[in-house]
Formats: C-alpha cells, structure tokens, sequence
C-alpha cells in the first residue's frame, strides 16, 4: 500500500509540473526554417511562395521571399517538414524531409533554375551563423 501511495503522488506531481510548466507541447514550439530563394547565378528572387508542410500533420504555411530572398517560419512544433517552392517559370524545388527537434533552426538555399531547358532547381542546407555575426 505505501508504494502506491508514492506512485500516486509521484504521479499527481508530474502532472502537475507539466501542467505548470506548460507541458511538452510549449516546449517542442520554438523551432525555426529560414533559407533564402535565389536565381540560378546566386541573385535573390524577392515574391516567390514558399511552402512549409508538416510531414503526417495538419500544419502547413506559406509565405512570399523579402526583397533579399529570404523567408522565415517560425515557432514550430517538432516532426518532420518539406519546403517547396514552384513559381512559374523556374523548376521546381523541395527540400524534402527534414526533421525539426525542440529549439532548432534549419537553414536552407534554394536556387531556382529556369524552367526552360534540362535545368533543375536545388535546395541545400546551410551552415548556421555562427553567434554575433
């Protein structure tokens, strides 16, 4: 009897300090994907849509590039992204299953080719800044 009634506690102080804290799924918000969209000779293509879709959820977003190309989703949970962009007139490109973890960024380039031709778009994932740069 006395084992069960520290398993209860144990268990009503667990729940209870995940209630407080918010539990897991605050924690598993705080990832980020950023990248930036550029032309086949390094230039940024401001306006193109960019799509983030979590793999086996319901979440999807999307958004156009800034005027440097850039693009930004943030405070996402954890699983697993595709990024894809499919503007007319280039190839397409995707960045296929990739997995977030709790407070992590994944950085991506893609570099969108002209549709014309045998030519195909790219994505790549790019090196973190380092601090203060």
């Amino acid at each position: 009897m006395r084992a069960e009634g520290r398993l209860n506690r144990l268990f009503a102080t667990v729940v209870l300090a995940l209630l407080w804290t918010g539990g897991p799924v605050a924690a598993q918000s705080n990832s980020d994907v950023t990248g930036h969209i550029l032309d086949a000779q390094g230039q940024p293509l401001q306006g193109i849509e960019v799509k983030l879709h979590q793999i086996g959820g319901k979440a999807s977003q999307k958004q156009a590039s800034g005027a440097d190309g850039a693009f930004h989703f943030e405070k996402l949970g954890f699983g697993t992204y595709s990024v894809t962009a499919a503007p007319e007139g280039y190839a397409p490109a995707a960045c296929p299953g990739f997995r977030l973890l709790p407070g992590t960024t994944k950085q991506f380039e893609i570099r969108l080719a002209p549709a014309e031709g045998d030519q195909t778009s790219s994505c790549t994932e790019a090196a973190p800044a380092a601090p203060g740069s």
